[in-house]
């Protein structure tokens, strides 16, 4: 029901106030900013850098002296099946913002998926692209709003930093 309201509140401003229009490019600017450059993979130095590893786990006692290093040990396919998605979802998450940014400034065409997606922005919704893919799987993770979706973006991202820089879980 709430959704149903905010949904048919207006959009415009009236007086000084920025339009809808500028909010979103705005917050697709702001976002920008937060995950430029260093926020992103490239996978192929990651496999190599896991493949080295070894992986922070507890063996059993039989398995003492095994070698659990690279994509054999458990935690470490859990490490590279996490940065794999990551990737995924902030390839997904640059492209859509600058999208939408140019689509508002009216350099490519207002697709349908963009128009839904800056409404959710506008309201402070997580656009639906970043969730689910167009097949419906779940690519991320459900938030409130997308200011806490952005928080825990980030956070994701510097904790499976931190364990593949330094080869263990961060506390």
């Amino acid at each position: 029901m709430i959704d149903s309201v905010i949904s048919i509140q207006p959009k415009d401003t009236s007086g000084a106030g920025e339009s809808p229009e500028q909010f979103v490019l705005n917050k697709c600017n702001e976002y920008s900013e937060k995950i430029k450059g260093d926020v992103d993979y490239n996978l192929t130095d990651v496999r190599k850098l896991i493949e080295t590893r070894p992986a922070p786990l507890i063996k059993a006692m039989n398995e003492k002296d095994k070698p659990d290093r690279g994509l054999r040990a458990p935690m470490n396919i859990f490490l590279w099946q996490e940065i794999v998605r990551m990737q995924k979802i902030i390839l997904i998450v640059k492209k859509m913002l600058m999208d939408m940014r140019d689509a508002i400034e009216g350099t490519i065409i207002m697709s349908q998926v963009l128009a839904d997606s800056i409404a959710f922005i506008y309201n402070a919704k997580v656009p639906n692209a970043w969730i689910t893919e167009p097949s419906g799987a779940e690519i991320s993770w459900i938030s409130d709003n997308i200011s806490k979706w952005m928080e825990q973006f980030l956070e994701r991202f510097r904790q499976q930093n931190e364990w593949l820089e330094k080869g263990k879980l961060p506390e």
